[in-house]
């Protein structure tokens, strides 16, 4: 575990939302807002900071994005490349959020350590709860900062008698918090 005397690490973080080619669809900015709190709460006892410029969102048109695709188990994810091709930052890590309603029901990011990741759809236990708010953004940042398992998102899940790890769909009684 990290401890409290390293860092403070701050990290630039661009949040982009794929909407339909109307503009319309996507999540309202308080919700967007939460899932960002969310995450900064989750590693703030690590010493670890996001710095999210003017609580900026780029929403991204693609109706295409919006509605269709699924991550593959594969490297380099074709989904995921070209979701993260719209509008990287250089500076920082990019987040993408598809719709609560998009069927690919997962989140994933563009390596351990990584620059981007996106999700999007819903839990696939009951009760179905969506990907954002939760902590699955925590555990994906957590891919993107290096860590194999980021595992503040049991804080959530750890109500649900039968939880699964987003990664390894191991039982989250057998898993220990870092």
């Amino acid at each position: 575990m990290l401890s409290r005397s390293w860092g403070p690490f701050y990290v630039r973080i661009y949040v982009h939302m794929i909407v339909r080619n109307d503009n319309s669809g996507g999540y309202e900015e308080p919700v967007v807002r939460e899932a960002i709190n969310l995450m900064k709460a989750d590693f703030i006892e690590r010493n670890i900071f996001f710095v999210w410029e003017n609580c900026a969102i780029d929403r991204i048109l693609n109706s295409t994005l919006y509605n269709t695709g699924v991550f593959l188990p594969i490297e380099p994810d074709p989904f995921l490349t070209t979701i993260t091709s719209y509008n990287p930052n250089p500076d920082g890590i990019d987040i993408y959020l598809l719709p609560a309603s998009h069927p690919c029901n997962a989140g994933k990011a563009t390596g351990i350590p990584g620059k981007a990741l996106a999700l999007g759809g819903s839990f696939w236990l009951p009760p179905y709860p969506h990907f954002i708010p939760s902590r699955v953004l925590s555990h994906e940042m957590g891919h993107c900062l290096g860590r194999r398992w980021l595992l503040t998102v049991l804080r959530w899940i750890r109500t649900r008698p039968l939880c699964y790890n987003t990664c390894k769909r191991i039982p989250c009684n057998l898993i220990r918090i870092l």
